[in-house]
């Protein structure tokens, strides 16, 4: 993350809930409010860890799901920029499999 004063992270209101941070690190002040993730003091190599349920996971019918994200993108004065996100999926049942993978995508430096 940038070394900032302030910053927030939003998310569409309706497709997020039981948003929460599960850890951060170099960052003075991190709460959530609604569906944003408000943030102060930001500094150098600072890091941002958040936990959801979302609504990303689309049903496709006979049994098969999409999951859509993204782009992660982030506003800097006049600009949007890419933004180098992680995601863990937890299922609660292990009967669940992934049919076949999307393109992968170039990951930009940030």
């Amino acid at each position: 993350m940038d070394p900032v004063p302030s910053a927030q992270v939003v998310y569409n209101g309706e497709c997020i809930r039981r948003l929460r941070i599960s850890s951060f690190k170099d960052i003075r002040k991190a709460c959530v409010e609604d569906h944003t993730v408000q943030l102060r003091d930001i500094g150098h190599g600072a890091r941002l860890c958040i936990e959801a349920e979302t609504l990303a996971l689309q049903a496709q019918g006979e049994g098969l799901y999409t999951l859509s994200n993204g782009p992660y993108m982030r506003r800097f004065l006049d600009g949007y920029y890419p933004m180098h996100v992680t995601m863990d999926v937890d299922y609660p049942e292990p009967c669940h499999a992934f049919a076949r993978r999307g393109p992968r995508r170039r990951r930009s430096p940030v």
